[in-house]
């Protein structure tokens, strides 16, 4: 997402748009639309402050993420693709492996994975000691590959309360929510449209909208 993010911006600027880095605490000191792409948590305390409602959305349930990359000199085996995700009932400590040096170019001398572990199933991962997360996926990953290979670098990254919890009950506070302010929209995968595809889909939709309305879109948040 990173490598994607600087792409658009540098794609953006190359068509003459100008983008600004900017702190702001109440939305009614902008002028025109606003649009938000913050996690909930964020969201509601700035809907909060700028309209005395979070409407919601301060308490929406929020997930602990842990990635853990780590990467191998001369690896007996590499995962075969992609990555993989692993089903809740083969038992693995982990959600998922993602193989960034099969993916992406460019990745370093080391052939390397990033390891997501935490969410609903196992929110204590993100309390656990870098050493002990190591540990762990070494464990899936031995099981999964049939090898163990000596590591050669890891970096854990923690995420509190870095996904959506997507539930039923997440589902119809998303058909039931309070209106908006006027002149505020939201994007993001909060609102129930998951990946890439999804996102800029719905990004595509909100600008024609804007544009119908507005003419224009001049202001924008992201975090």
């Amino acid at each position: 997402m990173g490598e994607f993010i600087q792409k658009l911006r540098r794609t953006l600027e190359g068509r003459g748009v100008l983008l600004k880095v900017q702190e702001v605490h109440d939305l009614k000191e902008l002028d025109g639309p606003k649009v938000l792409a913050v996690p909930p948590p964020e969201l509601g305390s700035l809907l909060a402050a700028s309209y005395g409602d979070d409407l919601g959305w301060g308490r929406v349930p929020m997930l602990n993420l842990v990635r853990l990359t780590v990467g191998f000199r001369s690896p007996q085996k590499k995962v075969d693709g992609f990555g993989i995700l692993f089903p809740e009932s083969e038992k693995f400590n982990s959600l998922g492996v993602l193989a960034n040096s099969q993916i992406f170019e460019n990745r370093g001398d080391l052939y390397n994975e990033s390891w997501i572990l935490g969410g609903a199933r196992s929110p204590e991962m993100s309390d656990l000691a870098d050493s002990r997360i190591l540990e762990l996926i070494l464990e899936d990953r031995a099981r999964a590959l049939g090898v163990r290979d000596e590591v050669s670098s890891f970096k854990v990254i923690r995420w509190p309360q870095g996904l959506t919890h997507y539930t039923v009950a997440h589902e119809k506070f998303l058909q039931d929510q309070k209106p908006l302010p006027k002149d505020v929209f939201l994007t993001g995968n909060f609102l129930g449209r998951l990946g890439l595809s999804k996102i800029l889909e719905q990004n595509a939709e909100l600008a024609e909208k804007l544009l119908v309305e507005y003419g224009t879109l001049t202001r924008g948040i992201d975090k």
